[in-house]
């Protein structure tokens, strides 16, 4: 079983809601109606949509969108909220490194640190089966806190986290062979604890546009933070983040 099949599941995803801010996701948002060029009825791929925060709110702006993912609660909660709230939002339950995406659509992106869960095999699958899926001129927006630029500089072997009465701790252990990071992770809630293990591939910036490129797209921009709000910054040494958009030609 690969460690994604099942780590976000329960605790995991309750923390993973709880420590992202609702005004980062209205940020996101707004750069991905703006970089993905979006209009009300157009059709946008969003692999893997999690919990639907970007799926859903893009869906409120009239979006039509399509989401995969690997975990079963994550694909009930955004139909649920979907059929509910009448939005133009379906999630399906698959592992992205096996599904064809279909399509057309005109823009697609993966935004949350999940470039990089496959090994490098599927990686250059998932890239072609996403441009296989988008219109020419169509742009797949990649979103990673894991670049080795941005990575290395704050590389910390042990952290604690809280956030929704959750309390974690990392222990991080990098593989400089494979350039895989390892983490395993200590959830604390309400006197009960669970345990989780995750393994990222790191990339550099330059690897992971030669990854695109080679696999479909043309790079388009660079960017250190997400712009629906904020000013375009170009990607640099020590960012937190790291936004590519890249184009079908």
């Amino acid at each position: 079983m690969k460690w994604y099949e099942n780590f976000f599941d329960g605790v995991a995803m309750d923390f993973w809601k709880a420590g992202v801010p609702p005004e980062w996701t209205r940020t996101e948002v707004g750069f991905l109606w703006d970089a993905l060029g979006l209009k009300s009825g157009d059709a946008v791929l969003d692999v893997p949509c999690g919990f639907g925060r970007h799926a859903l709110a893009l869906g409120a702006r009239g979006v039509r969108v399509q989401g995969y993912d690997i975990t079963a609660a994550c694909v009930r909660e955004v139909n649920e909220i979907a059929r509910r709230d009448n939005l133009p939002v379906k999630a399906e339950r698959a592992d992205l490194a096996r599904i064809e995406f279909g399509g057309p659509f005109e823009g697609a992106y993966c935004l949350g640190n999940s470039f990089g869960y496959l090994d490098d095999a599927d990686m250059g699958l998932f890239c072609r089966r996403v441009a296989a899926a988008l219109r020419p001129g169509g742009v797949f927006i990649v979103n990673t806190a894991m670049a080795a630029e941005s990575l290395i500089p704050d590389y910390r072997e042990r952290e604690w986290m809280t956030a929704g009465g959750i309390t974690a701790l990392l222990e991080n252990e990098y593989d400089a062979a494979q350039s895989v990071l390892r983490t395993q992770y200590t959830f604390l809630r309400g006197g009960r604890t669970e345990k989780r293990v995750s393994e990222h591939r790191i990339y550099t910036s330059a690897e992971l546009q030669r990854l695109l490129t080679g696999n479909g797209f043309a790079i388009r921009d660079l960017f250190g933070a997400p712009f629906g709000t904020a000013e375009k910054t170009a990607y640099k040494y020590g960012d937190a983040q790291l936004y590519i958009a890249a184009r079908k030609p």
